[in-house]
């Protein structure tokens, strides 16, 4: 029986024998490690492509190799880190170690993995800081790390660069094991040795080359990542591709990526598998020497990172080649040599800027998502829909196209600490094939109108637009329909009660309406703002501005209300009657806005109304506001006949003396009921 951390390799052919098999997968678990190339597996050996023996028979056995679960890629990085590729891999690997992860992949992986964190540090680029590096120095303090211990980074490129400063400043250094959980920190961040931390004055000025003793990448960690982080990985995949050629290439072990595509949807090659193929920089448009030259450059200084404040990357390029011997210049240089890769780097022909012109081109190949319009103030919107800025007083913001090369990850629009100007004649020929027109109708409030055009887009950045009345028909848009309900959208933004077509008439049989539902119940319908809004469409076809609203007939759109419901609107007036007639020959309007319906009229237009008006087919009384002759109200009241009998010679003793040219008999139920004064009443 092995222990938990006994480790035994097995050659290719062991496991063909069944028992060989079960007995190995009952006492632990089997990874099948894939076989490099014939060429790399001659350089190990010292042989000749061909030569080797079991050649031929790895061919054969692909069949049983590819029945294992857990098929790793193991190869050593430039350096000194041993990297393990494969699907499932982690939980086993993390078992029983120091974990420190992120907030975020703690929250969606621990419970998956099996594992309990030791100590968790905030997810984003913001909080890549110094106060962060202190707080993980005090977590392995607490959990007593020693120099013989080793800590594991579970998480992004943040999480990554954190922990291993951490651990390279943690007793003078102690080894750590690198966990990349995102696309891009898998095809770049988890090797090469880079940590550190940012300060106020910019990004990755604390830090140390400190190598994991092992990079573990799982693939089961894509499966919860977002598009947009997918498409930052692809777009690195493609970076390297473009400067690196065959001696740096990077396989997508999903799927390869094709320029031309949308990053994410990434097509295969015909003839080519998933695991071979690779994106060649003579796809990507770089054609000669001295691009190549250029983008090893422009991509050396992204790599290195902004250490001033100069934003513009084509400045901070000539400089390079102006002082080729100033320390950071050097660093650089030397960087882009190794991006080259074929001993073909020149120095002398950068420093003529043979290729001067092209960086936007170049770049935008390396980050197609991060090609941004500029949509003023400073700020712009990336292909990929997100949004960046740079500072108003930097000559890039005036740029009407830019290519975002460092951004921080930040909430919200993104700062910009590189960029290059790009023309949009350069971006029809790199994205041609990517850029769609779309229809888009869309409710403009600051003209208050119905906003129809037809969009050029290149992912979620806007290039154009015209008139939708003169787009292709190709584009098959029911104009109508979209304006219409552009047009909804507006009214819904500024209100139904805002409409400006509302009249006294129409709101008060808004509210019959809602009376009536209220007291009769749901058979009848309640003319809300929701049920208003659904009713339009039919009501507003060929308007396209709020002041086109001025002429709807808001009465026809309750009437179809009603009708959907059944009824119509001679029920209605029965039932909740607009006006009711007094004793005087008056019709007073009656007002449903409150609680109760309601009627104001002068007292003596009263008299000889022996009951209290009802509505609702007699169910609901009418409240009765008794006025002066002044118009000022004497009495309300629901029982009118209770008030001629108990309250009446009250008021008729205090309004006799107020005033005496009015009619103030003395029985209200018998005396005619006038509009008129007493000297009026008698001339007539």
């Amino acid at each position: 029986k092995l222990s938990t951390l006994t480790v035994v390799s097995l050659g290719g052919g062991t496991l063909l024998r069944d028992e060989n098999r079960a007995l190995c997968e009952e006492n632990g678990t089997v990874f099948c490690i894939d076989t490099p190339s014939d060429e790399e597996l001659a350089r190990r050996i010292g042989a000749a492509p061909g030569s080797r023996p079991l050649g031929d028979k790895a061919k054969e056995r692909a069949a049983h190799y590819a029945s294992f679960p857990n098929r790793v890629a193991a190869f050593f990085d430039a350096q000194s880190s041993l990297v393990v590729v494969g699907r499932g891999i982690a939980p086993a690997i993390l078992a029983r170690r120091n974990i420190v992860a992120d907030e975020t992949v703690s929250r969606l992986w621990a419970g998956r993995l099996g594992v309990s964190p030791f100590a968790t540090i905030p997810s984003g680029e913001e909080h890549k800081t110094p106060a962060t590096v202190a707080s993980l120095w005090h977590a392995f303090a607490e959990k007593g790390l020693g120099r013989k211990d080793t800590v594991v980074a579970l998480g992004g490129g943040v999480t990554g660069d954190l922990t291993g400063f951490a651990a390279a400043t943690w007793m003078r250094g102690i080894s750590w094991i690198n966990v990349p959980t995102t696309l891009l920190s898998m095809v770049d961040a988890s090797t090469g040795g880079k940590t550190g931390c940012d300060l106020p004055e910019g990004k990755n000025l604390a830090g140390a080359f400190h190598f994991p003793r092992l990079v573990v990448i799982d693939t089961d960690f894509l499966e919860t990542l977002s598009p947009k982080l997918i498409s930052d990985g692809r777009a690195e995949m493609i970076k390297h591709e473009a400067i690196g050629g065959k001696g740096a290439g990077v396989r997508s072990r999903n799927r390869p990526l094709r320029v031309g595509a949308t990053l994410g949807e990434a097509t295969e090659p015909s003839g080519a598998s998933a695991e071979e193929s690779v994106v060649r920089s003579k796809e990507l448009g770089v054609r000669s020497q001295g691009e190549v030259n250029m983008a090893s450059l422009l991509a050396a200084i992204v790599e290195e990172g902004n250490r001033s404040r100069e934003t513009d990357i084509r400045k901070m390029a000539e400089e390079i080649r102006e002082t080729p011997n100033r320390p950071f210049s050097k660093r650089v240089l030397q960087l882009a040599r190794r991006f080259e890769g074929r001993n073909n780097f020149n120095t002398e022909a950068l420093r003529h800027r043979g290729t001067e012109g092209n960086e936007g081109s170049l770049l935008a190949l390396a980050y197609p998502d991060r090609v941004a319009k500029n949509r003023g103030n400073g700020t712009f919107r990336m292909v990929s829909g997100r949004g960046a800025f740079v500072d108003e007083t930097d000559p890039l913001s005036k740029s009407p196209y830019l290519v975002c090369c460092e951004l921080d990850d930040r909430a919200g629009d993104a700062k910009v600490f590189l960029g290059c100007p790009i023309g949009e004649d350069e971006i029809e020929d790199l994205f041609g094939d990517r850029i769609i027109e779309e229809p888009y109708c869309a409710w403009d409030r600051q003209n208050d109108r119905v906003k129809s055009v037809v969009r050029r887009k290149l992912g979620e950045m806007t290039l154009g637009e015209k008139p939708l009345s003169a787009a292709d028909a190709s584009h098959s848009v029911d104009v109508d329909t979209r304006v219409s309900e552009a047009l909804l959208d507006g009214i819904r933004q500024k209100g139904v009660e805002n409409l400006p077509c509302w009249t006294k008439e129409s709101r008060q049989m808004r509210a019959r309406l809602r009376f009536v539902h209220k007291t009769l119940g749901e058979s009848w319908p309640d003319a809300t703002d929701d049920a208003t809004l659904a009713a339009l469409p039919g009501f507003i076809g060929g308007m396209t501005k709020w002041k086109d609203l001025e002429r709807l007939d808001l009465f026809s759109v309750f009437d179809f209300i009603l009708a959907e419901a059944g009824h119509d609107r001679r029920e209605l007036d029965r039932l909740a009657p607009t006006r009711m007639e007094v004793p005087s020959g008056s019709h007073m309007l009656i007002h449903y806005e409150g609680d109760e319906p309601a009627c104001e009229v002068r007292l003596q237009e009263c008299f000889g109304l022996m009951e209290t008006p009802k509505v609702a087919g007699g169910k609901v009384p009418v409240v009765m506001t008794l006025l002066s002759p002044a118009q000022r109200p004497i009495q309300i009241t629901k029982d009118l006949a209770g008030f001629w009998r108990e309250g009446y010679q009250l008021v008729r003793k205090d309004m006799r003396g107020r005033y005496p040219k009015h009619y103030w008999p003395e029985d209200p139920f018998t005396a005619v009921a006038t509009r008129r004064t007493v000297k009026r009443a008698g001339q007539a």
